[in-house]
């Protein structure tokens, strides 16, 4: 798996339904959600563009093994970027993931209540 993910294999595994958003297969109503808070940001110049990204970091499971973990979305700004994880439950791995990824890039984990505030401050309404 870890050698067809690098060569392009998309993730179609996980807890949460897939859905259709613009083309684009995300997985879960938090990630579907994101996308139409994304798409506010950019039309109100928040920020340049955003990508349902394919990068992925090298972390060490709480079994002390080498894994990776795709991130979900990344947000371009004019000279710099971040990523966003969506989360509706926080798994042991997780914090290990983050911390990864923390080290050389920013990350910011948005829950439940993030989206929400974030509908309610673009004055959206998502699913």
């Amino acid at each position: 798996l870890i050698s067809q993910y690098s060569n392009g294999r998309v993730v179609s595994g996980g807890y949460a339904k897939w859905l259709v958003y613009n083309n684009i297969k995300v997985q879960g109503t938090y990630e579907y959600r994101m996308c139409i808070i994304l798409d506010k940001m950019k039309e109100n110049k928040e920020i340049i563009d955003w990508e349902y990204t394919k990068d992925r970091f090298e972390y060490v499971n709480i079994h002390g093994k080498l894994s990776k973990y795709l991130l979900d979305f990344k947000i371009l700004l004019n000279n710099s970027f971040y990523y966003i994880e969506t989360k509706g439950r926080v798994v042991e791995n997780d914090k290990l993931k983050w911390e990864s990824v923390r080290k050389t890039n920013k990350l910011v984990v948005m829950y439940d209540a993030d989206l929400k505030r974030e509908e309610i401050r673009l004055n959206i309404k998502t699913i």
